[in-house]
């Protein structure tokens, strides 16, 4: 899966935001907050990444147990799916 392409990510203290630029921001009208490890997982779909690949790259990058990992990346997944973001 990958993310859709016509978002930026800005942080803003310790949130982000990713916003919608150009024509993509005449559909979609609004932006999504993201924590840091939410911010991070973003950065990893611009590639496209399995839900395996996301597990692994989030335990890499927290030093996190994967049950703790493989929550993080559910949850994640079904904010940005149900923002109508995610190409599977």
């Amino acid at each position: 899966m990958k993310r859709k392409e016509g978002f930026i990510l800005r942080q803003m203290g310790s949130q982000y935001v990713a916003v919608a630029v150009g024509e993509v921001s005449k559909e979609f009208n609004g932006l999504v907050r993201l924590n840091g490890s939410g911010a991070f997982l973003w950065e990893c779909l611009a590639e496209n990444q399995s839900n395996e690949q996301l597990i692994q790259a989030l335990m890499g990058k927290y030093e996190i147990e994967e049950e703790e990992a493989t929550d993080g990346v559910e949850t994640f997944l079904t904010e940005i799916r149900k923002a109508g973001l995610l190409y599977e």
